[in-house]
């Protein structure tokens, strides 16, 4: 099943596939993070998206090409079309001189795999109140596996939301790879 963008980008931003009339005030500010996330996955071809070069035209998959172009950020806006976005926010831009897509849409399953749902707040919450525990009182990072399986007993979540809790920690509160137990502080 296809997503429309502005589906696609309020699950990026939700994670719930809303029409942009069902969007509220507080994903405004949330827009262009999710556009320079979704033109990541787009530029590196892990996502595509579909659309057409001309109103009522037939449905393409769009090129990788314009979204990784040097010094300029091309991205989908919330109506399905190409837009540009500064480089760094507050500075000008270049606009986009190439193919205007519009009607752009991208596969629900693609896009729930590249940014799946969220954890529990349960999960989250135990997460986070964990590791700050674990560093307070051993002055030592939690191991992420221990961490995990601990998460699932306690709060009664499936692994993998667990892992996304873990994931979402703070990088101060987690191990990095290779990290043999040293604390961070």
């Amino acid at each position: 099943m296809k997503w429309s963008a502005a589906q696609t980008l309020s699950w990026i931003i939700r994670r719930e596939p809303l029409e942009l009339k069902q969007w509220t005030s507080d994903m405004g500010p949330k827009i262009t993070d999710a556009q320079r996330g979704l033109t990541e996955k787009l530029a590196a071809g892990v996502v595509q998206a579909w659309g057409r070069k001309q109103p009522h035209g037939l449905t393409e998959q769009l090129p990788s090409d314009p979204f990784r172009i040097t010094g300029i950020t091309v991205t989908v806006g919330v109506h399905g079309d190409m837009v540009t976005l500064p480089v760094r926010p507050h500075q000008p831009f270049n606009s986009y001189e190439g193919p205007r897509w519009q009607s752009i849409e991208f596969e629900e399953n693609q896009v729930k795999l590249k940014w799946p749902k969220l954890p529990p707040p349960s999960a989250t919450e135990w997460m986070l109140r964990e590791a700050k525990a674990l560093l307070e009182t051993t002055r030592q990072l939690g191991k992420r596996g221990d961490m995990v399986r601990r998460c699932m007993k306690e709060t009664t979540c499936t692994k993998r939301a667990a892992e996304a809790a873990h994931k979402m920690l703070p990088d101060k509160l987690k191990r990095n790879v290779g990290n043999k137990g040293n604390s961070r502080l």
